[in-house]
This record gives C-alpha cells, structure tokens and sequence, in this order.
C-alpha cells in the first residue's frame, strides 16, 4: 500500500508591526499588523455613530474649541448674552457634516435625543460630567452653525485653526505610530510611515450652473442666480479639462491600517496666488517639517519644478519623490522605456575634468533622476546608457547663523577603456558651479531615479493622496462643498480633516484592542 504524499506547511505569513502611543494607559503598545481580510477592512470604515462617538471623546477637539474661545473673548460687564451651546458643540456639528453630507442631515441627527446622548457620553470622559451638564438635552441646529461660521470663526480665528490643526495632526500622527523621530531611513529606502503626500484638489462649488439669471417657471420672472464668490477654474491634472470650484493644498501621512490616515495640514489657494500651487506646496511642506523630525520625504505630483524640489530638500533634508519633466525627443529629450524625458548635458566641474582627463571625457547627460552616457554605435545612431547608481547619501552642514544645509549624493560607477571604471559621488542638489552653468541640477537629478524601483514603490504611495480626496468628495451631499464664500467652505474642509484624524485615532485604538484579545501567533 502506497502511502500518501504528505503535503507541506505553508511558510508563515510575514507579519508587520504599527508601534503608537497613547495618554490613557497604552503608551508601551506595540500594535501587530497582520493581512486584513475584507471583514476586516469593512469593520473598520466606521458607521455614523461611531464617527461622532470618535469626535466627542477626542481631545484635541477641545484644544481646537479653546483656540475659538481665545479668539472670542468679550466684556461681559457690557452685557451681552451667554452663549447657548459652547464652541466645541459647533465644532463637533461642522465636523459631522463630514459624516452626514450636509449641515441640515447633520442637525437633523444631532437632534436626535439618543445620539446626542451618546456624543454627551463621549465627551463627558474628556472634559468632565460638570461642563456637559451645562449642554441643552439635543444638539445644535443649522442655524446655530451658521452664527457660528458667521460670528465666532472669524478670519483671524480660521488662521489659528489652521495652525493647530497642523500642530495637532503631527501630534495625532505619532501617537498612532506614525512619523517616528526616532526611526531612521537610507535616502530612497522610505517607508510608508514616513512619506507624506502632498496633493492640490478642487471640491465643486454648490453652484451648478454658470447662469447669472434663471427664469422663474411658476411666475416667468427672470430672477438673478446666487453667485459663489470662491468659486473659480481650475485645469485638473495639467490638462485641458477645467473644473470649477475651491481648491485646497492637503497633506496626509497613511499607515498600513485600511481606512487608517491622518491629515498634517491644510492650505486654500486660488488662481491669483503668489507662486501657483507649487509654492504653497513648498510652503507647507516647509511648516510640516520644521514641526515633526519624523518626517524623511514628501511624494508631490508634476506641481513641483527643480527650484521647489532643491528649496525643500537643502532646507529639510527630506526626499522629494516626484515625476521628472517630460520631453519627446523631437524637442530634445531623450527616450527611457518608450517614455520621452527632458535632458540636459552634465556641466564639467573641477573634479570631473580630473577625473576624467586621462580617457579625452565621456558625453554624460541628466535625465530621469539619474545620468545617461551618450555612445555612438557602429552605424552612426546615437544611443544613451544608463550608469549605474549604486547608494545615495545625506551629508549635513551648519552655518554661523544656526541653519543647516543639506547635500544628497548618489555614487555612481561609468565603465572607461582607458580605465577600469570611473567611481565618484555626484550632487543631487545645486551647486555652486551649476549656476555660472545655467544647469538645474534638481530638474534633472532626483534621490530616486525614475527607472528604479525604489521609484516606482515611493511614487506609488501618491495614490494614497487620491483615496483621500476622493472619500472626503464623495462624503459630501452631491460632491459638492455645503457651503458658500472661501471663508465658510475653508471652515467645513478643516473640520472635515479634524474628523478623519478623530477617526484615525479611534481605529488605531479598535485595531489595538483588537490585537489584544486575538493576539498573533509569533
């Protein structure tokens, strides 16, 4: 009797691990992360309630309503009567509208007793039974949101909103195991947990239509349509397609948790802004990381050009992974896997004349984030090989003044006939000699070439910013802003970040708890 073959053990799934810490007895969590099934994945989108239970037990909801009540102190030995809701209650409202798509669904849900109970009951763990003993049994209505946009969030308090916000979603981030100052990265080697993502998006206007006058069908009467003063066209994605509506600078930072990120910092820009969408990104990018050490690089699409990219990488030491300019090679640019990039010969500098003086030099161009040497084959046509880049390093330096400047470097390796090979480390970043040049090195050079696949991994983590945009599009009423004016729609956009970094934090905790009860095999 022949016996039956015995089917081996799989090899053990790889496990990753998420550390994060926490003020309420979980500062030492190690969170371990297994592959998530689809179950899983759906449990942890979250339902309504939640998301409010999730906004009321946040504290960092409460530092934003102080932020408001900073803004808004007043006499009262003039008179004037109390406030009949207090500013976290508002806040709390304008962040709902982010679950329930618009201000009315919003204040129809919070009227409801036993939700609103709920959201007492949350709050009531951070800020004490005393304070929400003072809050009405039901919550606010759309119009005690409109005072609230109209009166106490004025233009300087929406300022220093959006200052906290970036302060406190640093703060949410490394306390769910994001950003991690201590973690240390080789340049090109970033992970997720590091990278954050830079993305413009245009949310719709209310306004549907491009009429100033519509034609009332009950009455005939021509009657004038309600203008939306934020309102304004924008090209989406660099081509011709034009959309109309506000348009905002996110950054977010993803873990790789399912429905799991939290947004840094937000920035509204418009048309007439000084630099376009370039500048803001760099501008923001700046504030991030001057704020969080953990932050190692920002992936951006096409919006930023070799000044933004050599600005932030020499002031922050921070890789940027980017799209290099294309180019088809009837203007000039050299062909990389059918795929046309714009090229410019390497200057000669000091230390290339030496080192290539004995072997009469090598035709050396940049193009794609690395160096190409042009060789003419036997037929007379031109072809261009890549060298290879073996490592890429970070060198620091500290001036007089107290600032530090960085310098990226890639080491590379060119094959010679004179010689066995030419080895040397070639600057990412602008030099001195590349301006008497006209050469823009960061045009050109970048941490990760784009033939790599570092490259492709980093790039690829772009994407999360689309997943962003497109759940906080679709979480509004018709895709569009519930809300008129660039002051009020900035305000809905801010506290619907606020309500994704609350939920960040609530599912970093759900998937916590989770891991405790079930605890991997290890």
């Amino acid at each position: 009797m022949t016996a039956e073959p015995v089917t081996p053990p799989r090899p053990a799934r790889s496990r990753r691990r998420l550390s994060g810490r926490r003020e309420s007895g979980l500062d030492e969590l190690t969170v371990a992360l297994l592959s998530q099934p689809q179950r899983r994945r759906r449990a942890t989108a979250g339902t309504a309630l939640g998301r409010i239970r999730a906004l009321a037990s946040d504290p960092h909801l409460y530092e934003l309503a102080a932020v408001v009540e900073a803004g808004n102190r007043r006499d009262h030995t003039v008179g004037g009567r109390p406030l009949h809701y207090a500013d976290w209650c508002l806040l709390l409202f304008g962040s709902c509208i982010r679950v329930f798509g618009s201000a009315s669904a919003t204040a129809r849900a919070l009227r409801d007793p036993e939700v609103w109970r709920n959201v007492l009951e949350a709050a009531a763990g951070v800020i004490g039974r005393e304070a929400v003993a003072r809050v009405p049994p039901t919550g606010p209505s759309r119009d005690h949101w409109s005072y609230f946009c109209k009166r106490r969030v004025t233009a300087a308090v929406l300022e220093a909103l959006t200052v906290k916000h970036r302060q406190l979603g640093v703060r949410r981030a490394q306390e769910v195991g994001l950003l991690d100052p201590d973690d240390v990265t080789s340049p090109g080697k970033y992970r997720r947990e590091h990278v954050v993502g830079l993305d413009g998006k245009v949310y719709s206007s209310p306004l549907r239509t491009l009429d100033r006058e519509r034609i009332d069908k009950t009455t005939g009467e021509l009657r004038p349509v309600r203008q939306d003063t934020a309102r304004q066209r924008y090209g989406e994605g660099g081509v011709d397609n034009l959309v109309w509506g506000t348009k905002f600078a996110i950054a977010s930072v993803r873990s790789r948790l399912a429905n799991h990120r939290v947004i840094l910092g937000l920035a509204h820009f418009d048309a007439s802004t000084t630099g376009g969408e370039g500048r803001v990104f760099t501008d923001l990018a700046l504030d991030l990381a001057g704020r969080s050490a953990g932050i190692h690089a920002y992936t951006a699409d096409g919006a930023w050009r070799g000044t933004h990219l050599n600005q932030i990488q020499a002031a922050t030491g921070c890789g940027v992974i980017a799209p290099p300019r294309r180019r088809t090679s009837k203007r000039g640019g050299i062909v990389i896997d059918g795929v046309g990039h714009a090229a410019q010969p390497l200057p000669w500098s000091r230390r290339r004349i030496a080192r290539e003086a004995d072997c009469g030099g090598h035709r050396l161009w940049a193009a794609a984030g690395t160096l190409f040497e042009q060789i003419v084959i036997a037929v007379g046509e031109t072809e261009y090989r890549e060298l290879t880049r073996h490592q890429t390093k970070r060198d620091s330096t500290r001036h007089k003044d107290g600032t530090v400047r960085h310098q990226f470097y890639a080491r590379y390796t060119l094959p010679c006939s004179g010689h066995l090979e030419h080895e040397w480390w070639e600057p990412l970043l602008n030099t001195a000699e590349d301006a008497k040049a006209k050469f823009n090195r960061t045009e050109y050079l970048r941490i990760t070439p784009t033939t790599s696949l570092d490259h492709r991994r980093v790039y690829g983590m772009r994407q999360d910013t689309e997943s962003l945009n497109a759940q906080l599009e679709r979480a509004f009423y018709g895709q569009r802003l519930p809300a008129w004016g660039v002051h009020n729609q900035a305000t809905v956009v801010l506290l619907a970040a606020v309500a994704e970094n609350a939920w960040a934090r609530q599912a970093w905790y759900d998937e916590a708890r989770h891991q405790a009860q079930h605890p991997p095999d290890l």
